[in-house]
């Protein structure tokens, strides 16, 4: 039976003199800090935005190899995560789902080291499937980029007082946010035992923003047993990741998830939103205690960077 996933409500706005969310604020609290995921009610997001980057992404991912690979973003998949027992996050490097990303080049433009690294300039990077690869990709990506953008500048105070923080306190701290937003296409397929669509992981960034697929596929570890999502109609899912546990010094749980090989195919948009690039994950001032999780604080570029090597 799938999981009932907790849920926040944020059709109001959320102020100082809110009771109302305040009283939303102590339900986060109590969520981050057992489950690390919850779904939005009330986000306003428009239905069509979310159908419309859908169609194009089976449409994307229909076209040929040569077409697919002028998106700079685009890689393609190599065949499906494994998890090997004993080893609780392991993930073979590159194979991943079928898959594009965009970003908006943050990690690019911030230091130099990143171009000099991968011997590319910021030109060389397709921020969006341009349209002559399929029309009304662009259009449909930027809307939607933006929609996902809008739920996680409505959460920011409601995080903020669940931490004990004043209301506005993020935001000098996500005046430049890095985002990157992935589509994924999972395919149906015969698997070994122990193979999945996504291995599991917990995501590295402040928080994931995820519309559920009606596909199944999905699922959480919830007190060390694995639930499946169950579809609810204009579900928004909500993770904590990585860097949201660091920075709250452990309180925030980080959601560990998977996806299984679905039976038809699924197709994926989480949209991973971060602060500042020169924010550190040292412990917010809520947060501090005499056991700190951190040794030795990383800003959000340094933290990505030694994550992932990007």
């Amino acid at each position: 039976m799938p999981f009932n996933i907790p849920t926040i409500d944020i059709g109001q706005s959320f102020s100082s003199d809110s009771v109302y969310a305040e009283s939303q604020a102590n339900l986060l609290r109590e969520i981050l800090i057992e489950y690390g995921f919850f779904s939005v009610n009330n986000h306003n997001i428009d239905t069509k935005i979310i159908k419309t980057i859908e169609l194009k992404a089976k449409e994307f991912f229909s076209c040929s190899p040569e077409q697919k690979n002028l998106c700079i973003g685009y890689l393609e998949s190599t065949g499906s995560t494994r998890f090997i027992p004993g080893n609780s996050h392991m993930q073979n490097l590159r194979i991943v789902p079928d898959h594009f990303f965009s970003n908006n080049h943050k990690l690019l433009q911030y230091e130099n080291r990143r171009l000099e690294s991968v011997g590319k300039t910021i030109d060389d990077y397709m921020l969006l499937p341009k349209d002559d690869i399929v029309d009304g990709f662009e259009s449909a990506t930027r809307s939607y980029i933006n929609a996902m953008s809008s739920v996680a500048n409505k959460l920011l105070p409601l995080y903020a007082r669940a931490l004990n923080l004043e209301y506005n306190y993020f935001n000098n701290l996500f005046t430049d946010p890095y985002w990157i937003f992935y589509c994924k296409y999972y395919p149906p397929y015969s698997t070994l035992e122990n193979q999945y669509g996504l291995a599991e992981h917990s995501d590295l960034d402040f928080i994931t923003i995820l519309p559920l697929s009606s596909v199944p596929g999905l699922e959480i570890l919830v007190e060390n047993s694995w639930q499946p999502v169950g579809y609810k109609e204009n579900s928004i899912l909500v993770f904590t990741g990585d860097f949201l546990h660091r920075w709250s010094n452990g309180l925030c749980k980080a959601a560990v998830h998977r996806v299984t090989i679905p039976e038809t195919d699924r197709y994926s948009f989480p949209f991973h939103y971060n602060p500042n690039f020169d924010v550190t994950d040292e412990s917010l001032p809520s947060c501090i205690n005499e056991n700190p999780i951190v040794d030795s604080p990383l800003t959000l570029f340094d933290f990505l960077h030694k994550r992932t090597l990007l």
